[in-house]
C-alpha cells in the first residue's frame, strides 16, 4: 500500500504544480489588464472582444499650391495712343511692371471626410489598417475694385500670341505687327476647383509601450490622385478690345491631374497627460510613381474679332513624387467595459504635402514646364474610433 501511494506521488506534484500555474497565469493576467497604460495599443483585452475598430471623422483644411499665378497687378498704364484720332498705333509698353504685385491663387477652407478601419491580431499586436480621405473645395473670386490707373496682366500661364488684337500696331512696327501682352484689365475673376483622394495601406506594430507613452511604427502604401482646375477671366481692356458690356473676355483654363502610388513609413506616438486624454504625433512619408497630365487653354474675344481665338496645349510627365504627412493633437479616450469597446476621439491639426505634382504650362511658342511645383493640405482633423 505504500509503495502505491509513493508511485502516485510524482504525478500528484505535477498536478499541483500545473493548478499552481494556471492560478498563478490567471492572476498575472488581471494584474497586467488592471495595470494597462490608459495608451497601450491594444487596449485592454475583454474576455469577449473582437479584433475590429473603426473610425470616421471630418476635416476641414485648405490647399495650396506653387506656379498657378493668375496675373500680376501693376500700374503699367503707358499703353497710350500715339494718334488720337486714329487709334490703331500704340507707343510701346514697358516691358516691366511699375509697382507690380503678384496674384496668386486664394483657397478657402471646406470641410471633408475621412474613414477607415483596423483588424489585430490576438497574440503578437499587428495591427493592419485602411485610411481613405476625400475633400472638394470650390472657390470663386470676385474682382475687387481697382485704384485709379492699376490694372491686371495675364501671367507667363496664359497664351503669349492670342493676347492682342490684329489692327493693333506700334510706331515702331509700321509693318502691322500684332502686339501681345500689352492689355491691362480693370475686371479679374477666378474659380479654382480641387478634388483630392487618399487611400493608405499600412501594417503596425508597438514599438514601446510603458504607462504613459506609446510608440507605433508601420510600413505600408499610399495612393493619391487628385483633379485640379482654375479658370481666371479678364474683362474690360484699358485700351478698349474688350468690353464686359458686350460679353467679351480674355480667359485661361487650366486642368492638373495627378495620381500615384508607392511604399510609405510612418511613426506614431502617444503621450498620456491626465483624465484619459493625451497628446499625439503622427509622421510619414512616402515615394509615388505616377502620371502628372497638364492642360491649357487660352480663349480670347475681342470687339475687333468676328471669332474666338483658342490656344489648347497638353503634356503627360510620368514621375516620382516624395509626399509628407505631420500632424499633432489631443485625444480623449474611454473604456466601457460593460460593452468590451474602447473610445477614442482626436482633435488636431495635420498637414501633408506632395511634391512636383503641378506641372503647369508655359504656352510660348516653345513651350515649357515648370517644375518643383507641389500641392500642399492643412487644417483641422476630428476624428472618432470605436474599438471593440
Amino acid at each position: 500500500m505504500n509503495r502505491k501511494i509513493s508511485s502516485c506521488l510524482p504525478v500528484l506534484f505535477v498536478t499541483a504544480g500545473l493548478f499552481g500555474a494556471a492560478g498563478n497565469s490567471s492572476s498575472n493576467t488581471k494584474e497586467v489588464i488592471q495595470d494597462c497604460a490608459p495608451l497601450c495599443y491594444a487596449s485592454p483585452i475583454f474576455e469577449c472582444e473582437s479584433p475590429w475598430e473603426v473610425y470616421g471623422g471630418a476635416i476641414y483644411q485648405q490647399f495650396r499650391t506653387q506656379s498657378q499665378e493668375i496675373a500680376v497687378l501693376t500700374q503699367d498704364t503707358a499703353q497710350q495712343p500715339y494718334n488720337q484720332s486714329n487709334a490703331t498705333g500704340y507707343y510701346p509698353a514697358p516691358s516691366y511692371p511699375l509697382n507690380g504685385t503678384g496674384i496668386e491663387n486664394m483657397e478657402d477652407f471646406g470641410w471633408g471626410a475621412r474613414i477607415g478601419f483596423g483588424y489585430r491580431t490576438w497574440y503578437d499586436d499587428w495591427k493592419v489598417n485602411l485610411r481613405y480621405t476625400y475633400l472638394k473645395i470650390t472657390t470663386n473670386y470676385p474682382s475687387p475694385n481697382l485704384s485709379y490707373g492699376m490694372g491686371y496682366n495675364p501671367s507667363g500661364y496664359a497664351n503669349q500670341i492670342i493676347n492682342g488684337q490684329i489692327l493693333l500696331q506700334s510706331p515702331y512696327q509700321p509693318s502691322g505687327g500684332q502686339v501681345s501682352q500689352r492689355s491691362l484689365f480693370r475686371n479679374l475673376d477666378y474659380g479654382v476647383s480641387t478634388i483630392f483622394n487618399d487611400v493608405n495601406i499600412s501594417i503596425s506594430r508597438p514599438t514601446k509601450i510603458s504607462k504613459d507613452l506609446e510608440i507605433t511604427t508601420y510600413l505600408g502604401f499610399d495612393v493619391s490622385f487628385f483633379t485640379r482646375r482654375a479658370n481666371p477671366v479678364f474683362t474690360n481692356a484699358f485700351d478698349g478690345g474688350y468690353a464686359l458690356s458686350q460679353g467679351l473676355f480674355f480667359q485661361n483654363y487650366q486642368k492638373i491631374s495627378w495620381w500615384g502610388v508607392g511604399p510609405m513609413i510612418g511613426l506614431h506616438s502617444s503621450w498620456y497627460l491626465a483624465y484619459d486624454w493625451s497628446f499625439y504625433g503622427d509622421a510619414f512619408t512616402s515615394l509615388e510613381y505616377g502620371l502628372s497630365s497638364s492642360r491649357t487653354s487660352t480663349f480670347s474675344r475681342t470687339n475687333l474679332q468676328t471669332t474666338t481665338r483658342e490656344a489648347t496645349l497638353q503634356s503627360f510627365l510620368y514621375q516620382y513624387s516624395p509626399n509628407y504627412h505631420f500632424a499633432l493633437g489631443f485625444s480623449w479616450m474611454k473604456i466601457l467595459e460593460e460593452f468590451d469597446t474602447k473610445i477614442t476621439f482626436n482633435i488636431g491639426y495635420e498637414t501633408t504635402y506632395f511634391s512636383q505634382v503641378i506641372k503647369p504650362l508655359i504656352p510660348e511658342l516653345n513651350y515649357k514646364t515648370t517644375n518643383g511645383a507641389g500641392l500642399g493640405l492643412q487644417g483641422l482633423v476630428l476624428q472618432g474610433t470605436v474599438d471593440f
